[in-house]
């Protein structure tokens, strides 16, 4: 919440949020800045605060100081993840394999490509923004035949014909206590974090030929 604080009043003075305050280290494995449910009180959707995120990265030259940055959002388009979306060189889009996703995919696809298309055209930042693909969430390790089918109508929707769709996704199971569940077990982890820097690889290198 920090970065994005925001004067309520003129006789306001919010102290800029540093690398110190907000970030912090989970067991010497990797650093995390924490979400505040607080937040919602400072969603003005101001230009000002559009650029909050990018502007930390860029003062304190944390893209320098991190192999990769990854930013969690919400599935909504919001003041966050237009923040999100400027700050970022690529993106993800994390869907279910059901019909209502596949669609909610790809309108969620198109309003990213217009609202980066409206950025450039407006000249307020020089934004390079790439789709590495799309992941499945909740899905059982072995599809039905009706799940393959939707999968395949998914991937050939003429929005999306062209995305890459990982090969590693996040697998739901059955569990007798609690039901259906998500499990990432450390194994999917360790692939789907190889398979999405592979992406960056082949994205960086298509960029750079």
């Amino acid at each position: 919440r920090r970065i994005f604080k925001t004067e309520t009043n003129v006789t306001d003075e919010i102290e800029e949020a540093t690398p110190d305050m907000v970030i912090k280290d989970y067991k010497g494995i990797f650093d995390i800045i924490l979400g505040d449910i607080n937040i919602v009180y400072e969603n003005y959707s101001d230009a000002d605060q559009t650029f909050r995120l990018c502007n930390f990265f860029n003062s304190f030259k944390l893209k320098r100081k991190y192999d990769y940055i990854l930013i969690d959002c919400p599935p909504t388009i919001s003041l966050y993840t237009n923040a999100a979306l400027y700050a970022s060189d690529y993106y993800i889009i994390p869907s279910k394999l059901d019909r209502y996703s596949s669609l909610g995919t790809a309108n969620l696809m198109n309003v990213v490509k217009s609202r980066i298309r409206k950025i450039k055209q407006s000249g307020i930042s020089n934004i390079s923004l790439e789709p590495l693909g799309i992941i499945y969430t909740d899905i059982p390790k072995k599809l039905s035949e009706e799940q393959q089918a939707l999968k395949a109508e998914m991937e050939n929707l003429p929005e999306l014909k062209d995305m890459y769709f990982f090969e590693n996704n996040f697998i739901s199971s059955k569990n007798l206590q609690y039901g259906q569940e998500n499990r990432l077990t450390k194994a999917n982890s360790k692939r789907i974090c190889a398979e999405i820097e592979l992406r960056i690889q082949e994205e960086y290198k298509n960029e750079n030929k």
